[in-house]
């Protein structure tokens, strides 16, 4: 029998990046589900200052006082997953179970923290 090993790579584009939101979209003329990860930010436009300028000596010295700032909030579109709509199903199956499956964990990190807590000697217990 043949042995057949697959090697998981990273393409040479490939990036990290944290959202904070998402979007999905589709079904797309040609048969996908479009989810499209994004994240919020905030981009400072313009800044104002007053400005006064001193000198003494030969030395000049500006004195800057921020006046006010105009900025404007943005959405970054950070990746998009695309993924045929016959595949789709499959792909919710597996969040729901990625979601159960941290749930799980996530409680027992807590009641292993709380016996901890309530098993600590008096002087190790947090203070009240």
């Amino acid at each position: 029998m043949a042995k057949t090993t697959v090697k998981h790579v990273q393409n040479s584009a490939y990036t990290s990046a944290m959202a904070s939101g998402l979007v999905i979209s589709g079904p797309s003329p040609d048969g996908f589900i479009h989810v499209t990860f994004w994240r919020e930010g905030l981009r400072l436009t313009e800044e104002h200052f007053e400005q006064e300028v001193f000198h003494h000596e030969g030395v000049e010295v500006a004195k800057m006082t921020p006046q006010g700032n105009v900025s404007e909030q943005f959405r970054e579109d950070v990746a998009t997953m695309i993924i045929p709509v016959h595949k789709y199903s499959e792909f919710c199956d597996a969040l729901c179970k990625m979601r159960d499956s941290l749930d799980k964990s996530l409680q027992a990190r807590d009641l292993v923290m709380a016996a901890n807590t309530s098993n600590a000697p008096a002087s190790e217990s947090p203070a009240s």
